[in-house]
């Protein structure tokens, strides 16, 4: 069986391509490295690598016309793309037959997200500053609640998706549980043994007070988490230490 994993060299992407690669798949990747980067594909000699732009056209037809793969994961994506492309999946499907399927992740973290990034999320920025000794900056009170999944489970919800071949779905990724940014930020320094210089600002116009999943599709598909949100602070926290000291 042949996968194409779309912007495969970025966080979620390339830990996906290693599944699919431990699990026997020929896998090809498609990224601009914008934001990924080849360092992150363990198994890069054993993989198809083509650095492009996917809405290259003309380069992503004879792409798929040559490869043929069976199952395309599209991880290659900005934000105000997304819901965008959600409905022209799923109405694609519905009018040609096509088997797709959309889902919404929430507050990944793990290892390789990159905390420069736009789009990285509030953990790998509190890793960072952890690391480094540089202040956190906190947007209002701390309130303010976010539903988090270490990657490991998001890899696991995705294959679970793709044996039980849902069809025309979308359907959220998380854990449906809500934690304050306090409560993460008291967790992660107890883990870390570490005191976080924080500083305050004003909350950011147009944040969300409050975020948590319905994960009522994924639990159908017999899903449960295997990283509760401590033993995934850990494993990541263990995880930078041992990078940096390599």
């Amino acid at each position: 069986m042949k996968a194409l994993v779309t912007g495969g060299a970025g966080f979620i992407g390339s830990h996906l391509v290693d599944h699919l690669v431990e699990s026997g798949f020929e896998v090809v990747v498609v990224d601009d490295l914008s934001m990924g980067a080849i360092s992150n594909i363990k198994h890069w000699e054993q993989i198809t690598i083509y650095v492009a732009d996917v809405c290259d056209d003309k380069f992503m037809q004879q792409l798929l016309a040559d490869e043929r793969p069976d199952y395309i994961y599209f991880l290659a994506a900005i934000a105000i793309d997304k819901y965008a492309t959600e409905r022209f999946v799923l109405a694609y499907g519905e009018l040609y037959d096509l088997p797709t399927v959309c889902v919404r992740f929430f507050n990944v973290y793990g290892p390789r997200q990159n905390p420069s990034s736009p789009y990285s999320g509030v953990l790998s920025i509190l890793t960072d500053c952890l690391k480094t000794q540089r202040p956190f900056t906190l947007f209002g009170d701390g309130t303010q609640t976010r539903d988090f999944v270490y990657v490991s489970d998001v890899i696991k919800a995705l294959w679970l998706i793709t044996e039980h071949q849902v069809q025309h779905e979308v359907i959220n990724i998380a854990n449906g549980l809500e934690t304050s940014l306090n409560g993460i930020i008291q967790m992660y320094q107890e883990i870390a043994g570490q005191q976080l210089e924080i500083k305050r600002a004003e909350q950011r116009g147009g944040e969300v007070d409050h975020s948590v999943a319905s994960i009522g599709k994924l639990a159908r598909l017999n899903y449960e988490s295997e990283w509760p949100l401590r033993r995934g602070l850990t494993k990541y926290w263990e995880g930078e230490c041992e990078h940096a000291r390599s």
